[in-house]
C-alpha cells in the first residue's frame, strides 16, 4: 500500500484513540483478549481462546490471541484500539462458564455478548457492518463537503474561500489541468469511470468537456 493510499486511509477513518481500519484491508481481523485472574483460570480461558481463534480463522482470516501476562486486560484493549484491529473479543471465566464473548467493534464500541455457537455466523456479520459502516461515513463526509462548479468565478472563488471537493468539467488536457494547478494549487484527484458527461465546457480554457471530474486543493 502507497503511502498516500495509507495516509488518505488514517485522515479519513481514524480517530482520537488511533488507527480505525477497514476490515477488508486490516492484517489482523479481529483480537482474542482472554481475562483471567489466577493461573487456573489463564489456562482455562487461553485454551478456549485458542479453539476459538482455531474455528473463526478459515472463516474471517487473521486473529490474534493477546496472552500477555504483564498487561491489565484495559492497557490491551487501548493498544489493539491504537493499532486499528477492527474486532475484539473478550473472555474471561464467567464468559466460558456462559460459553460466550463480549464482542466489541472498534469504530463505535459497539459491544455484544456471542455465544461460542454463533461466532462463526456473527463474527463475518459484525466485520461487514464495520466495512459497510466507515464506508457509509466517509461516503456522507465526501457528499458534504463536495461542490458542483460550473465557471472559472466560481472554481477560484471556491478555494479562495473554505475549499474542499469541487466536481467541474474538465477538456482531458493535461496541459490545462497544470495550468489550474499553477494558478490555484488545485489538481484533479478523481476521473471517475462513471462520471457525469451531460454537456458542457471546460471550467478554465472553455473547451468541451469530458465530463466532471473532482477537484481538491493540495497544502
Amino acid at each position: 500500500m502507497s503511502t498516500r493510499i495509507m495516509g488518505a486511509l488514517i485522515m479519513t477513518h481514524s480517530d482520537d484513540d488511533g488507527l480505525v481500519l477497514p476490515p477488508r484491508i486490516a492484517g489482523t481481523k479481529a483480537v482474542i483478549v482472554p481475562i483471567w485472574k489466577n493461573d487456573d483460570e489463564m489456562a482455562q480461558v487461553v485454551a478456549a481462546a485458542e479453539k476459538l481463534a482455531a474455528e473463526l480463522r478459515p472463516v474471517v482470516g487473521p486473529i490474534h490471541i493477546d496472552k500477555r501476562d504483564n498487561m491489565r486486560p484495559g492497557w490491551k484493549y487501548a493498544e489493539w484500539e491504537r493499532k486499528g484491529v477492527p474486532l475484539r473479543l473478550e473472555i474471561g471465566p464467567r464468559d466460558l462458564n456462559d460459553e460466550q464473548v463480549m464482542m466489541a467493534a472498534r469504530h463505535d464500541r459497539k459491544k455484544q455478548p456471542v455465544k461460542f455457537a454463533a461466532l462463526a455466523t456473527a463474527v463475518p456479520a459484525e466485520l461487514e457492518r464495520i466495512q459497510q459502516d466507515l464506508y457509509n461515513a466517509a461516503k456522507t463526509r465526501l457528499e458534504a463537503s463536495l461542490t458542483d462548479v460550473d465557471s472559472w468565478d466560481e472554481f477560484v472563488k471556491l478555494y479562495q474561500g473554505e475549499g474542499g471537493f469541487s466536481m467541474g468539467h474538465w477538456c482531458g488536457d493535461a496541459s490545462c489541468e497544470q495550468k489550474i494547478q499553477d494558478k490555484t494549487k488545485v489538481t484533479i484527484r478523481n476521473i471517475p469511470f462513471e462520471r457525469d458527461e451531460t454537456e458542457g465546457t471546460c471550467i478554465h480554457c472553455g473547451s468541451k468537456s469530458i465530463g466532471r471530474v473532482l477537484f481538491a486543493q493540495s497544502y
